[in-house]
Parts: C-alpha cells; structure tokens; sequence
C-alpha cells in the first residue's frame, strides 16, 4: 500500500495562496469588469484550498456558474461556516502578501484591484501540475462570482448571511 503525504503548510503558505488569489481577483475582473468586494476573497480562497471542493470543479468552465456549480455539488455548504471562519488569518495573510508584492492593490473602498506585477499561468506549467489545476480553479471561481452579479448574490447563492 502506498502513503501519500500531505503538506497542509505548504497548502498554507502565503505565497501559494496568493498565486490563487492574483488568478481569483484576475479573472473576477476580467469576467465582470469591475474591481472584486474583499469579502469575495474570504469565501472564494478557503474553497480553493479545500481538497473536499476539487473534484467538484471536473466537467465544468467559466460559463458553468456558480448557482450551477453548486446544483451538483449539493454536499458543498457541509462545515462550509466552518472553513471560512478557521480560515480567516490564512486569508489575511495571503492578501498582506500579494498587496506587500505588488500583484494586488486594496483599495479605499474595501476593493481589489490588479497591482503593478503580473502572474502568468505558463509561470507553473513547467512547475507542477496541481499548481496549475488550482489556478484553473481559480479562473473558474472568480468569473463564476463575478458573473453572479453582486457580492449580496453571491453571499445569497451560497446560502450565506453576515
């Protein structure tokens, strides 16, 4: 029998999630063509890191959408409070990262923009292939929030209150 070992540290590291974050917010902007709501991010990265989630993104593109994506991921709200409210300070500090690099910009108004430094997915073709499988995820989040419409819906679709 084969063990496979798990790096939930590395999964963790701020560099890593920023990656997720910069393709997140770049196709977020890219699909709705406005600057993304910094709560967004609090809901979208800790799904992104979940492994529970990955499998949920196989057979779907950035036209599936969210309300979609969650119809046949009917087990997606399981402990969902839960990952976001534990993930909170990864969140903070991937987002302190990538505004710190440069690849984001927070605004006045509590919004993302892109930042001076540019990330480019053929960065990681070369690198590995389950970097390169998360950052597909992202592009496909970020378009499927910003194609719902609002941040409200958003919150709304995924069944979730402030």
């Amino acid at each position: 029998m084969m063990k496979f070992s798990h790096d939930v540290y590395a999964e963790m590291n701020p560099a890593y999630c920023s990656v997720l974050l910069y393709f997140f917010v770049d196709s977020y902007i890219r699909t709705g063509e406005r600057p993304i709501d910094l709560p967004l991010i609090y809901i979208g990265l800790p799904i992104l890191l979940s492994d529970d989630y990955h499998s949920s993104f196989t057979g779907t593109n950035k036209t599936t959408g969210l309300r979609e994506w969650l119809n046949r991921s009917p087990d997606y709200d399981v402990n969902l409070h839960i990952r976001l409210n534990g993930s909170l300070e990864v969140v903070s500090e991937a987002l302190q990262f990538s505004c710190f690099s440069e690849y984001l910009v927070l605004s006045e108004n509590a919004k993302l923009i892109l930042g001076s430094k540019k990330l480019k997915k053929t960065m990681f073709k070369e690198m590995d292939s389950n970097l390169l499988e998360s950052v597909r995820y992202s592009e496909k989040l970020g378009s499927w929030f910003a194609s719902a419409g609002s941040t409200k819906a958003v919150f709304d679709i995924m069944g979730l209150t402030v």
